[in-house]
């Protein structure tokens, strides 16, 4: 964090500085250690909220943390937990830009392959496989970056796309190809369908 250390001696210093000839005044004495006393308070506090309110502290300051910039713990541990701050402080502090959608998934979905692209004209998709468990906590924070009227479009699967549902292309016909087609009744053959959020 810092080299910075905390002082807990903020009264003694202050008497220590009185000059010789007033070091016998029990007046002048009070007063100076009832004054020095009150910045030994804001010492405590502020040394209080720059080693208690970062991103690396744990447990209850997270969560005090979280709510400080809107992003609710969820059960998440604090490691996870960490991360999804720091995203929601990015979500919170974008423009509007990709790099900011690509920075959030960087944080909150490292695992993930995900591809971004434009589509003219105000709106933008995002493509990802393997998000984890909660896409649309992702989709949420996901939102929040984005600038006003534009579309998002995020799909997903946690499937390797190699699996997933295809259509055939263009106007011909493709028969025989059971693995990315539809699927038969008892749903043992065909692709894995995709999920979808929209905004």
């Amino acid at each position: 964090m810092s080299d910075l250390e905390q002082r807990t001696d903020v009264e003694a210093r202050a008497l220590a500085r009185v000059v010789e000839q007033f070091k016998h005044s029990p007046r002048l004495l009070a007063a100076l250690g009832a004054w020095a006393g009150r910045f030994q308070e804001l010492e405590d506090s502020l040394w209080s909220l720059f080693t208690e309110r970062w991103i690396s502290g744990s447990g209850v300051q997270l969560n005090q943390l979280g709510e400080i910039v809107g992003q609710p713990r969820e059960g998440r541990d604090d490691t996870e937990y960490r991360l999804w701050i720091s995203a929601r402080v990015r979500a919170n502090r974008s423009n509007g830009h990709g790099d900011d959608t690509l920075r959030i998934l960087e944080l909150i979905a490292s695992e993930a392959d995900y591809f971004v692209q434009e589509t003219p004209p105000a709106a933008y998709r995002v493509d990802a496989v393997g998000l984890g468990s909660d896409p649309a906590a992702i989709f949420q924070i996901l939102r929040l970056a984005k600038p006003a009227g534009v579309r998002l479009d995020l799909t997903y699967s946690e499937e390797d796309p190699e699996f997933l549902f295809t259509l055939a292309p263009g106007s011909t016909l493709v028969t025989g190809d059971n693995d990315k087609g539809l699927a038969n009744a008892a749903q043992t053959t065909g692709g894995h369908l995709t999920g979808v959020f929209s905004v």
